[in-house]
Formats: C-alpha cells, sequence, structure tokens
C-alpha cells in the first residue's frame, strides 16, 4: 500500500539535475521493490515454523513469477527509482531505521505521474516504444503487487486514462517508426545458405550452422531455444548436446527429438519436446544435419548444442561459443555471400516463420501448424504466409463447381455459422 498518514514523511530532495541521453548512475535510496505481496495474514493461521500454512501461502506468493521475469521487472523499476529520486518525489519513513529496505518510499503513482515519467524515459537511453511499454508495464505489475492502484486506470472509471491513453500514442508516432517487414525462410533461401556454408565456412564451423538453421526451420524454434545471450552457459536454461535424442538408434535415425527447457510462451517452465523426421532430401534434412554435426564436432554432454566460432579459434571451446548474435551473423554473412538481395527483411525469426509458410504451403491442417509451431492461439497468422502457387490453383477451382439450376424459394441457402 502507499504511505499512510501515521507515518512521518520527508521529501528526500536531490541536487542532480536531469541529464538527457546520458546514463544516470546515482546512489539508490533503500526502497523496497520486491514484487511479493504484503505478508499474506489470517488469525485463525498464526505463523509457526516454515511448515505451517502462513508460511506455505506467502511462498507461493514469492512464486508467482518466474526468475527471469521477476529480474526485468525489478531492473525496470529501479528506472522509477531514479526519477523518484532526480525529481524529489521520494520519501522518508522514520518509523523504520534509515537504510532497512522500506524506510524510502515510492510516492503513489498516478496516471499524471505516469505520464511524466513515460516523457522522461525516452530522454534517457530509452529509445524503442515497447521497451518504453516494458517499463510502464514493470511499474504497474509492482503496484498490484504492492496492493496499490494500476496507475494506468482512471480511479474514478477503472478504465484506461485518457490521458496516458494519448501519451502513449504521441510516444508511438514519435519512437515507434516501422521497423522493415520481416520475410519468411523459403526453402531456396535454406538451399542458397547451405551451400554457402559449405564454400565458405571451415568444416566444423559449417555443420554446425547447417544444423542450427535447419533445427531451427524443421522444429520452428524461436531463436533463443537453440543459443545463449551471454558469455555464460546456464544448463537450465540453453539448449545443450544431451537435449538431443536420435531415434531409434544414433546409427540410423529416423528423427529426432529436441527438448527445450524454457520457452517464450511456457509460463510455469513446464518445458517441452519437439520431434523433427527426416526429410527426403538428404542436402536439407535436419535429422542428417545434426546427425552429420554430432560425428564432425563431437562435444560432451553438458556443452551447448552449437558452436558458431571459427574451427581455428584457439578460443572455440567457450561457453559464449552459441551466443545469438554470432548465429545472426553468420547468417548474414552467408546470405550476403549468397547474393540474397533481401537482406533487410531476413531475421533469424524469419526461420520460424519459414517454416509454419512451409507447413501451410504443404497443405497441413491448422491443428497441426499450431502444435508443431507450440502455438495455443491463432498467433500463427502473422507468420505464415500465403503461397501465391496455392492461391491459383484454388482460383481456378472456383470455376469448377456446379452449374446446375437453384431454387432459392424451395431451398434457401444455409450459412456455416447455422451449423456453428
Amino acid at each position: 500500500m502507499g504511505p499512510t498518514n501515521s507515518r512521518t514523511r520527508q521529501s528526500v530532495s536531490s541536487a542532480h539535475t536531469l541529464s538527457s541521453k546520458r546514463t544516470l548512475s546515482l546512489p539508490k535510496p533503500p526502497v523496497d521493490l520486491s514484487f511479493r505481496p504484503d505478508i499474506i495474514s489470517h488469525p485463525n493461521f498464526p505463523e509457526r515454523g516454515h511448515d505451517s500454512l502462513h508460511a506455505r501461502v506467502n511462498r507461493f506468493a514469492e512464486m508467482s513469477y518466474a526468475a527471469t521475469t521477476l529480474r526485468t521487472y525489478t531492473s525496470a523499476v529501479n528506472k522509477f527509482v531514479t526519477f523518484c529520486l532526480l525529481h524529489s518525489l521520494l520519501v522518508l519513513d522514520h518509523s523504520q531505521p534509515f537504510g532497512t529496505p522500506g524506510s524510502a518510499l515510492l510516492p503513489t503513482v498516478t496516471p499524471t505521474l505516469l505520464c511524466f515519467y513515460m516523457a522522461w524515459l525516452p530522454l534517457n537511453n530509452v529509445e524503442r516504444y515497447s521497451s518504453v511499454m516494458l517499463y510502464i508495464t514493470a511499474l504497474a505489475q509492482w503496484c498490484k503487487a504492492r496492493g496499490r492502484p494500476d496507475p494506468r486506470h482512471d480511479p474514478r472509471t477503472q478504465r484506461t486514462h485518457i490521458g496516458f491513453f494519448a501519451v502513449c500514442r504521441g510516444l508511438k508516432r514519435e519512437l515507434g517508426a516501422p521497423r522493415p517487414t520481416r520475410y519468411p525462410v523459403t526453402m531456396w533461401h535454406m538451399g542458397v545458405l547451405l551451400k554457402a556454408a559449405d564454400q565458405l565456412l571451415p568444416p566444423r564451423q559449417a555443420a554446425n550452422i547447417k544444423a542450427a538453421t535447419l533445427l531451427a526451420f524443421g522444429a520452428m524454434t524461436r531463436v533463443g531455444e537453440i543459443t545463449t545471450s551471454g558469455q555464460t552457459l546456464d544448463p537450465t536454461r540453453h539448449a545443450l548436446r544431451s537435449d538431443i535424442e536420435f531415434v531409434p538408434a544414433f546409427g540410423q535415425p529416423k528423427f529426432m527429438r529436441f527438448h527445450i527447457k524454457v520457452s517464450k510462451c511456457d509460463q510455469f517452465r513446464e518445458t517441452c519436446t519437439v520431434t523433427v523426421a527426416a526429410a527426403a532430401d538428404p542436402s536439407r534434412c535436419p535429422v542428417r544435419a545434426m546427425h552429420r554435426l554430432f560425428q564432425c564436432d563431437p562435444q560432451p554432454q553438458d556443452a551447448p548444442l552449437f558452436n558458431f566460432n571459427k574451427d581455428s579459434d584457439p578460443k572455440r571451446e567457450t561457453p559464449g561459443a552459441a551466443r545469438v548474435d554470432k548465429f545472426r551473423k553468420l547468417c548474414s554473412d552467408l546470405f550476403e555471400f549468397a547474393g540474397v538481395q533481401d537482406m533487410g527483411h531476413l531475421r533469424t525469426h524469419s526461420f520460424r516463420q519459414g517454416g509454419a509458410t512451409a507447413l501451410l504451403a504443404a497443405g497441413a491442417p491448422t491443428w497441426v501448424i499450431k502444435v508443431m509451431g507450440r502455438w495455443k492461439s491463432d498467433a500463427w497468422h502473422a507468420y505464415a504466409c500465403v503461397d501465391v502457387d496455392q492461391l491459383r490453383i484454388w482460383s481456378t477451382r472456383m470455376f469448377m463447381g456446379s452449374a446446375e439450376p437453384v431454387d432459392y424459394a424451395a431451398h434457401p441457402p444455409q450459412r456455416i455459422m447455422d451449423y456453428c
């Protein structure tokens, strides 16, 4: 909850002045930034040790956010603390010793204050509209966790505040420059990329990028599911050699299973296993490419699944060998080497988009596309692209229908929705 009248308050002033386009490194006062709700208590359930119902309830409440989400949100709320510190908005609570969490309090976050905070963010290295919205979402979630009202809503109507809505639209016009449209990777793109890898790269590096791109296309993976984001390797999150299983045996696999530990839409980190079958064309077969990788570049089971470093690199075997930036650069270099003209529209996510497009062109039912792409909604519509050849076929079939006379008076037409 916000500061109450019983607490002694003192405004915390700051002599720092605002400087646009400059990273601020100010000492943070002891504000409680935890997303843990205020202690849930009940007189009939007193706290009696770690196994009490009181302790269990509050432990579950602390687990409501995933660890990665919690780190992101906490870092974002820290930005709001800086904003409050610069503009003398923080208050002290003298009922608690200074320096302890909670001895400095954030002000009540009103829609008006939120608008000023949004206008301040682009002046301090938050230059994308999507990033601004992430900071706002984090602050709103913190307010909810601490029992405060959602600052995005008008307290009278409990709907989106008109001022907040207007500032959002203005920021989107100012910062939301449209990115180039992302195009799917097609089988032609895959062919030229694989051929360029054999021509341009040393054997082990070529085997890694070929297996990685074919897996990304065939399993419709997100790039974060097959790469790492930094110099450290987290076995609980990142893809390892042990996450690949060849079936029925390593010697002659007919398909393979890929165990994904962490996925974007896997809210409860339940993990999943994706099955990828062997393709008829051996040059574009993800199973054969992965099998070839395991043969020519053997690694321990706890090593990263891929290694995008050069064969001659003295520090080739490092935890950061599977970083996403290395994967992105290799793909870009190979497409450029092959003379592909759509470089500005092809991204790492284009492989997932290309897999969905290929399934649609192959005539796969919608449920197959959703299952194989792990979509729980119809979001795959934003990925799959229309195959012009399929449109031509259906356009021709339009005129192959019955030309028998129709009597609507005796037999009125039935709409599809009448049967649903």
